[in-house]
């Protein structure tokens, strides 16, 4: 099933982790790899715009 047959929004959240290095941004991870609290509370607001 396809995004235009099920209404299904594709979001693509990778503009809102990184920095411009392409990196995960510290200010949102541990270890530059994992999310942290801040980094869970963005991940859990991005699809908000679409609901």
């Amino acid at each position: 099933m396809t995004a235009r047959h099920s209404h299904a929004v594709f979001l693509d959240p990778t503009a809102r982790f990184v920095n411009d290095a392409g990196n995960l941004a510290a200010l949102l991870s541990f270890d530059g790899m994992h999310l942290n609290p801040s980094g869970y509370a963005l991940w859990a607001d991005t699809p908000r715009p679409y609901h």
